[in-house]
């Protein structure tokens, strides 16, 4: 999936967000411009499909938190979003992509922390014209905290026949209709996929022995890394996906392992070209390999079949600027088959990330949190066509100039 374009109102630090995404950006912004409130957006969307209103809007500190406190009640919150979202193919039918529009408005009670969903819509319908329009094209409404009008089609055949989708069934009153129709995606890819994925990997914690029984799945700060390694190095397949991509940015290391402890845990452990028979645990790794590794893991090894966005904080933390460079090439190859969004403060980063996909937090004289394409501002591409390149720019605090 991509998203194409963001629109929000009444959000944390924000008045209103209204941004086209591009496949892969730099969000970029100094300390307390509201970077980390922009990936809330994402994260609150994410928590309503999985969780449902209620905790949802729990996960952000509640309702106080997740309006603007100067705002305040006075505004509904509205999310708004229109993504692209590919359609299985066939033998016979080349792949089809569907455009997913979604709206969201929750309005407050003026004392209190009531509220309620005024109003949700989503619509899903093939980009171009095809034969199983009338049968694909989904729309549901909701009114006053009560779904109104809910179209869900029997699945196509072709796609995923004999299972069938039906508006007649009972839906809580906490559901969201974008996790219904999310759901509806699910069953044509054949897969489960999050909406967003969103990673803030701590390498002090991926270093530590998990224990087996940990879940598959990677976590959000990469605390289970060592189960999520062991099944991927269990197939030949994808183990040597991930030491090849690994070597791009660490050409010693020759192989990687789990070892099983006696307490039934796992501890990551990697091999250098020079001891090949002599294993280096993770308490001995360096913080930057060790997030070399999640990064490679989350964003091209394990989720290869995967349809969701995904969001990484700082994936330059505590890596050598030389690594800059294969980094940003990464994730312009990711961006062929996955949109990601990464926040940092590196300015190597921002001097190899083209000047369209950089995505500027800032402050207005309000103190809202405001986001910008410096793309668009020509008084930048004037600096950069003379001798200051885009590293400079974001230093001098420029790229909002």
């Amino acid at each position: 999936m991509r998203i194409e374009r963001l629109r929000v109102q009444n959000f944390r630090s924000f008045r209103e967000i209204d941004i086209q995404l591009p496949a892969w950006g730099a969000v970029v912004g100094a300390n307390a411009s509201g970077k980390s409130n922009f990936v809330q957006v994402f994260r609150f969307l994410r928590d309503v499909v999985s969780e449902g209103f209620e905790n949802a809007i729990s996960l952000q500190g509640g309702v106080d938190y997740l309006r603007n406190m100067r705002i305040g009640a006075h505004m509904p919150l509205q999310v708004e979003l229109s993504a692209i979202v590919p359609l299985p193919s066939s033998e016979s039918r080349p792949p089809v992509e569907a455009r997913l529009d979604y709206s969201l408005e929750i309005r407050f009670a003026k004392r209190g922390r009531q509220y309620k969903v005024a109003r949700e819509e989503c619509r899903l319908e093939p980009v171009d014209p095809h034969p199983d329009a009338s049968l694909l094209a989904l729309h549901g409404v909701r009114r006053e905290n009560t779904i109104k009008w809910l179209h869900l089609p029997k699945v196509v055949r072709g796609f995923r026949s004999g299972t069938p989708l039906s508006s007649k069934e009972p839906i809580p009153a906490d559901t969201s209709i974008l996790r219904i129709y999310w759901g509806f995606l699910q069953v044509l890819w054949g897969r489960t996929s999050p909406l967003v994925e969103i990673y803030d990997f701590d390498p002090k914690l991926m270093k530590r022995a998990v224990p087996l029984g940990g879940r598959a799945v990677l976590e959000e700060d990469g605390s289970n890394l060592p189960v999520v390694l062991r099944e991927i190095l269990s197939h030949k397949e994808t183990r040597h996906e991930l030491l090849t991509l690994l070597g791009r940015f660490l050409p010693f290391v020759s192989n990687m392992g789990v070892q099983n402890m006696v307490d039934r845990s796992v501890l990551l452990q990697l091999y250098e070209r020079y001891l090949p028979d002599q294993p280096i645990p993770s308490l001995l790794l360096s913080d930057g390999t060790v997030q070399l590794v999640a990064l490679i893991v989350a964003l091209w090894v394990a989720p290869a079949s995967r349809r969701s966005v995904v969001i990484v904080e700082e994936p330059d933390r505590n890596l050598h600027p030389h690594l800059i460079e294969q980094l940003v090439a990464l994730f312009r190859e990711i961006s062929d088959r996955r949109q990601i969004l990464f926040t940092t403060h590196n300015p190597e980063v921002v001097r190899h990330t083209p000047v369209e996909n950089l995505l500027l937090v800032s402050r207005d004289e309000e103190g809202f949190s405001v986001i910008s394409r410096p793309a668009s501002n020509e008084q930048v591409q004037h600096f950069l066509k003379g001798e200051m390149g885009l590293d400079e720019l974001f230093v001098e605090n420029l790229l909002g100039a």
